[in-house]
């Protein structure tokens, strides 16, 4: 279970981001005697913490953040929850993760707690797993909460029809898991557009998760442009700090937010990916 460390310094970008811009998805490790891992992990990360990840924030210009549950804790919430709790309701939210079954008294007592959103990462076609899912969404439409996927696009294509009828919004992860190699993604962008277009889908965008010749990533910025553009009031943006279960090149929060001029060069788009639309999903006041 290898891993690279997080960097012990983020650049200052040249950019300078609206107020009350938001990370839209990060997380927070450790510590491991607090906070144990989840024995099925499939990496080991090492400790990255509230203070670091509040400084990177103060260095970037970011005042809002999403601390989002990893894998490696399983549904346990503790960790993700406790960090939203230092950060403080008033600028930071949570994903959790939560069993298919989850109840409305477990899902509400989450959300008071600051959960926005649940994080599924698998799919599968179980007629009682689906089921589930539908009755989970609409638990969760009623909460105001949505569902976070992050899976590779053809499982997200076979979700959402369940998950849209269910009336729950959702959010794709880490670029809808597309590429920056727009001839083989030509049929996931299309779809993707045409889920944006119908008003219940949500897309994160992150560029460096899309590329596919590493730093500095800027293969991918013409897909992030023209996912930005197509439907700019249904994308947010996270840095995904500190960049766990990585084996290329460690991103530079700095230059992360540096990449965002190329993808949304207009103050007009990136107030709405990186101010409004947070604050519309995540139900900041």
């Amino acid at each position: 279970m290898a891993y690279l460390v997080q960097r012990d310094r983020t650049s200052r970008p040249g950019l300078v981001l609206p107020k009350l811009a938001c990370d839209c998805h990060a997380h927070i490790f450790g510590p491991a005697d607090a906070y144990p891992f989840d024995p099925e992990r499939a990496y080991s990360p090492p400790p990255a913490t509230v203070s670091q990840y509040l400084d990177m924030l103060a260095t970037v210009g970011i005042e809002r953040a999403v601390i989002v549950q990893p894998s490696v804790y399983g549904r346990d919430n503790r960790c993700t929850l406790d960090a939203v709790a230092e950060i403080g309701l008033d600028r930071a939210r949570a994903v959790v993760a939560v069993a298919s079954e989850t109840g409305k008294a477990e899902l509400a007592q989450l959300r008071v707690q600051g959960a926005r959103g649940v994080r599924l990462m698998r799919g599968g076609s179980d007629p009682l797993f689906l089921d589930q899912l539908k009755v989970l969404g609409g638990v969760l439409a009623d909460l105001g909460m949505h569902i976070q996927l992050y899976v590779r696009p053809d499982v997200w294509l076979a979700l959402l029809p369940v998950l849209e009828a269910s009336g729950v919004e959702v959010v794709l992860d880490h670029l809808a898991h597309l590429t920056a190699d727009h001839a083989a993604e030509a049929d996931h962008i299309d779809a993707l557009c045409a889920a944006l277009d119908r008003g219940r889908i949500w897309v994160k965008l992150s560029q460096y998760k899309a590329s596919l010749t590493n730093y500095p990533f800027l293969d991918a910025t013409p897909l992030v442009a023209r996912i930005a553009a197509h439907a700019p009031d249904r994308c947010v943006w996270g840095t995904d700090w500190p960049h766990p279960n990585l084996t290329g090149h460690m991103p530079d929060d700095g230059e992360l937010v540096d990449l965002i001029a190329g993808w949304a060069p207009d103050p007009t788009m990136r107030q709405r990916i990186l101010v409004d639309n947070p604050a519309r999903l995540y139900c900041f006041d």
